[in-house]
């Protein structure tokens, strides 16, 4: 039975004592770290889709899934715990003419098998908001497919878009 299988299945019985556990992974090439967060207090080690074993430091995280729904858009939003302020000082690092955005990967896990994820998701960070001892990232998923051509559609040079 694969992981996600595994997740489809606790969603649907919600066995005692086996939940769904949620880390995030944020990078940047001007980090001096990658930083690995979980929800759970003590943390924990996991594998990654990758197979390569992390360890995820235990903090304060809210996450919430974009309700707005007549854009189509799929964000999410994370307001993390900083007290140490270790990642303002990282977003510190990125200067406003840098164009590498954050990256962000949301993996969820079944809390009886950390060997590999249920699912994730590689999003990238439209907006940081920062203060003192936590921050907020708007994250979702690139606008691949996003082009402005500048093209009118009008009657004359398609006149197939009138009505019959």
């Amino acid at each position: 039975m694969t992981a996600e299988d595994q997740y489809r299945e606790l969603l649907c019985k919600f066995d005692k004592g086996i939940y769904v556990i949620e880390t995030i992974e944020i990078t940047h090439p001007l980090f001096t770290q990658d930083y690995y967060f979980t929800r759970e207090p003590q943390g924990i080690t996991a594998t990654t889709e990758d197979e390569v074993e992390i360890d995820f430091v235990g903090t304060n995280i809210e996450i919430v899934a974009n309700t707005k729904k007549s854009d189509l858009d799929a964000n999410f939003s994370f307001t993390m715990a900083d007290p140490n302020n270790y990642l303002d000082d990282e977003l510190d690092r990125i200067s406003l003419e840098d164009t590498d955005k954050i990256a962000l990967i949301y993996r969820t896990y079944s809390s009886d098998n950390l060997d590999e994820p249920a699912f994730y998701f590689r999003l990238s960070v439209f907006d940081v908001s920062q203060q003192k001892g936590f921050f907020t990232l708007t994250a979702g998923a690139d606008m691949l497919n996003y082009s402005k051509t500048g093209e009118i559609y009008d009657y004359e040079r398609f006149p197939m878009l009138r009505a019959l």
